[in-house]
């Protein structure tokens, strides 16, 4: 938003059906309707167009953890000071909170590619700096890949691993531990890779961390208070369940969470491939099963529809 807002432009404040501020025009940048458009519109409608995008992937994950039973926190201790400072964007720093760390980029071997391996995390205005800043929030896992030296780093005296792109669980994590501790994931579709992997984890008594996370949720909007013998609104349910999910409810509910995840990475995050790669690597789970079944079943009756638009079309007069 702080690059968006450095755009130089003028825009009208007229609200519908309002005539107060007709003909004048206001300092600052707006979205503009239209195709013959001068070049600072278009770049704010672009960038417009991602911040709304991002709100919603903002929204969308928001949805999965407290479907999870957790809270989302925007202000935690690893972005701000006491003093309710941004830090992550204190000038001088190099890394994008739990993904990377620029000084970690590759040189690149062809003058005319972008050196990152300097790219400072901060407030800017528009120019070529933030463009690439914003890619790199961006880039796929096989770009990180690509870019990203991996050296190892060590844990404890007899642990080791890679810095980057570690595959969850993590064994070594422990319930002392914190946000801070987390690994770098090298990309966002990483991350939501490893996401995924402590979702699917399931325990010799045949349970699942799912079914046990889904299992003590919260009831945050009708819950009893303690002085009262029944909920606020006995008839409003605001959990998934009061009971432990069974397997088919299970897996309806994996559908609708990666659906969220997929939706989230098809926008940009790392790009299609890494979900589809999800897909591929549980294919054998019956929740990826019943959404390759339902898919299949929408995609025959679409064509279908299809068909029959074609052949009414053709035989009108």
């Amino acid at each position: 938003m702080t690059a968006l807002y450095s755009i130089q432009g003028t825009h009208q404040i007229n609200s519908e059906n309002s005539t107060l501020y007709t003909g004048r025009w206001w300092p600052g940048s707006a979205p503009t309707a239209g195709k013959n458009l001068t070049t600072n519109q278009q770049v704010f409608n672009k960038v417009y167009s991602v911040f709304i995008e991002e709100m919603l992937h903002l929204q969308l994950t928001s949805n999965v953890a407290s479907t999870l039973g957790f809270m989302p926190i925007f202000t935690s201790e690893a972005l701000q000071t006491d003093q309710y400072g941004w830090k992550c964007y204190e000038s001088g720093i190099s890394i994008i909170p739990h993904i990377l760390d620029f000084k970690d980029w590759k040189t690149p071997d062809e003058p005319s590619k972008s050196d990152l391996s300097k790219m400072t995390v901060e407030l800017r205005a528009m120019n070529e700096i933030q463009i690439n800043l914003f890619l790199a929030i961006e880039e796929t896992e096989n770009s990180a890949h690509d870019h990203l030296n991996n050296c190892d780093i060590t844990i404890s005296e007899c642990i080791t691993r890679k810095k980057y792109f570690e595959c969850a669980p993590f064994d070594w994590f422990t319930s002392n531990m914190t946000e801070t501790n987390l690994p770098l994931f090298g990309s966002i579709s990483h991350m939501y890779w490893c996401y995924w992997s402590y979702l699917e984890i399931e325990y010799s008594d045949n349970t699942s961390l799912l079914q046990r996370l889904t299992s003590i949720q919260r009831d945050q909007f009708t819950n009893k208070k303690s002085n009262q013998v029944n909920k606020q609104y006995p008839d409003i349910y605001t959990t998934i369940g009061e009971t432990q999910l069974t397997p088919p409810e299970l897996d309806d509910l994996k559908a609708e969470l990666f659906n969220n995840l997929q939706a989230i990475t098809i926008q940009g995050e790392g790009g299609r491939a890494r979900t589809d790669n999800m897909l591929e690597m549980w294919k054998n789970k019956s929740w990826v099963k019943k959404k390759h079944k339902k898919k299949s079943k929408m995609l025959a009756l679409r064509t279908m529809d299809q068909y029959l638009q074609n052949f009414n079309r053709t035989q009108r007069p």
